[in-house]
């Protein structure tokens, strides 16, 4: 069918029959990754899938092929568009927008996510939610106080979620048990993280219209944040991860004003200081933020070499303040470090499916060297490719550096015997990613997970809120707004713009984008497959990488010109 699509498409509405060889790099991973995906959606869950017959593996090339002509075509497609000459009509409402931006993008986001903060009342939690108010209230019912040894008996609170939301979301959840009720302090905790996302957004879009972007960016940035399921849900959700994603979008926003004019920024002492306190906050609401800032920020180095020096004196200082706050303030307040057992999710998934597949093969000795980091017997039962809390529940905590070198020895014994058991692991827990086939579920924010017995609701709202969650659920899969609630399509968007960059040889633009990617990367890492939560700040980027693309088609017709 690909192929008969193509040869119409071909001998009749053709945008570019010479052969662009981004286009072919770009359509051969996206078809690989589609491949990929397709093996591990399916009951195998493995690239064996391909190579069971010479019939399936004849059907996989015909797939291969058909894919990779649409996406191919797709691309070029994509290529051809010059978004600079995309128009709309100025009316009623860009004259007004034009005179009161601020106000119009507060009120529109507000219009837009009221009934929702009203239908979800107090907002949404997780498991990690949880555990953060637990920790906060000396709370036994703490899960991640059991996979640490505290320093500090009497101090729950450790590095397993960020210090700073623990502290936070607890401290607004104690001043409303105080005055009336756990749900009135966690709302005003949502409150506060609406106000700041708002705000943030509103900045974004103020830095549009003083950019004098095209207009109808503008108007995408609104529909798109204010009708967004994704970002909706994660705005009415307390984790860690909304407020994180926020700012990492700030710190996009400056690293993109710093490659178009680095004046602005660094000779400009009140922006400088804001942009110091948006790197830290990066990190603090983030265990991995760190990897943000140092997978970006020393980039600028090579495009302003005679400012080198500013330039690391800005992100060595940032650095020393960051662990002065993590190494040396928690320390002495008696915060205790997370378990390093966060570290090692794809490893630990590699070794828990050799050992699901080819148990007999595990001698005495290396099954006792596994038995002294995780649990041999359970590791197999409680394997998961989509998540890897059950393998990692079963870590020790009392194991030693000595415990976890021998488990790693038996580790890369089984690469070498079973190379492709390890890539089974990581791509099925990963490709939810990239595989712009599956679609990625609703979020549920109609309950509080598991705080629903230790903070009872005073009034009846969680009945309530499954009926406003399944309206929600209608939202989420419209046929056009599925795709922008997708993972790998997001993901997806990010690499598109990359190679666009690369193909237009403006490569500083790569700087800005570069903190998207190591949240990427990170992901791959992660413990769960395909969470949103996971690379939020890239669904919040949207309408800045749109933005990019928008300067590189400038940049580019004026280069032609």
């Amino acid at each position: 069918l690909a192929i008969i699509v193509y040869y119409f498409y071909y001998k009749t509405y053709d945008y570019n029959k010479s052969k662009d060889k981004y286009s072919i790099i770009l359509a051969f991973i996206w078809t690989l990754f589609t491949i990929i995906g397709k093996c591990y959606l399916s009951i195998t869950g493995s690239l064996n899938l391909i190579f069971l017959s010479p019939v399936q593996l004849y059907k996989f090339l015909v797939l291969f092929l058909g894919f990779f002509i649409v996406y191919y075509k797709f691309i070029v497609f994509l290529f051809s568009i010059d978004i600079t000459n995309i128009k709309v009509n100025e009316g009623f409402f860009t004259k007004i927008f034009s005179k009161h931006p601020v106000i119009i993008t507060i009120l529109f986001i507000i219009m837009c996510w009221l009934p929702y903060i009203i239908m979800f009342y107090p907002g949404g939690s997780t498991g990690d939610t949880a555990d953060s108010i637990f920790q906060f209230f000396h709370n036994g019912l703490s899960w991640s106080i059991d996979t640490i040894n505290l320093i500090n008996e009497r101090i729950y609170i450790n590095k397993h979620h960020s210090v700073l939301f623990t502290v936070l979301i607890g401290l607004f959840v104690k001043f409303g048990i105080s005055i009336w009720s756990f749900d009135f302090g966690f709302f005003l905790f949502i409150i506060f993280q609406v106000i700041i996302l708002i705000a943030i957004f509103t900045f974004m879009v103020f830095y549009f219209y003083r950019n004098k972007v095209h207009f109808w960016i503008i108007i995408f940035t609104l529909l798109y944040i204010g009708f967004s399921s994704t970002i909706l849900q994660y705005s009415l959700m307390a984790v860690k991860d909304t407020l994180s994603a926020g700012f990492t979008l700030l710190y996009v926003i400056f690293l993109l004003q710093i490659v178009k004019n680095y004046n602005s920024i660094f000779n400009n002492k009140f922006r400088l200081v804001v942009l110091i306190i948006i790197m830290l906050l990066v990190m603090m609401f983030r265990n991995n933020g760190i990897f943000t800032i140092v997978f970006s920020f020393p980039f600028l180095i090579l495009l302003y070499k005679k400012e080198r020096k500013k330039i690391l004196e800005v992100f060595v200082l940032v650095i020393i303040i960051f662990f002065s706050y993590d190494s040396i303030l928690l320390s002495n307040l008696g915060v205790s470090n997370g378990s390093i057992r966060e570290v090692f999710s794809i490893p630990f998934m590699q070794l828990a499916r050799t050992v699901k597949y080819h148990r007999d093969e595990f001698t005495e000795n290396e099954i006792n060297k596994i038995n002294k980091v995780l649990d041999f017997e359970l590791i197999s039962i409680d394997y998961n490719p989509d998540i890897s809390d059950g393998v990692k529940n079963t870590y020790k905590k009392d194991c030693t550096k000595k415990d976890l070198y021998n488990l790693f020895d038996v580790w890369f014994k089984y690469l070498k015997k079973y190379p492709l058991v390890y890539i089974d692991s990581f791509f099925n827990s990963t490709y939810k990613y990239y595989c712009p086939l599956f679609i990625s579920e609703n979020i549920d924010i109609s309950k509080h997970y598991y705080l629903e017995e230790e903070f009872p609701s005073v009034i009846d709202i969680y009945s309530i809120h499954e009926v406003f969650n399944n309206v929600l659920l209608i939202k989420y899969k419209s046929l056009f707004t599925v795709y922008f609630n997708t993972v790998g399509i997001i993901s997806w968007i990010l690499i598109f713009t990359i190679v666009n960059i690369i193909k237009n040889k403006r490569y500083k633009y790569l700087i800005p984008l570069s903190p998207l990617v190591s949240v990427i990367l990170v992901a791959l890492a992660s413990p769960l497959n395909g969470s949103p939560r996971y690379i939020l700040p890239l669904f919040f980027s949207v309408p800045i990488i749109l933005f990019i693309i928008s300067i590189v088609n400038e940049e580019k017709n004026k280069k032609i010109n």
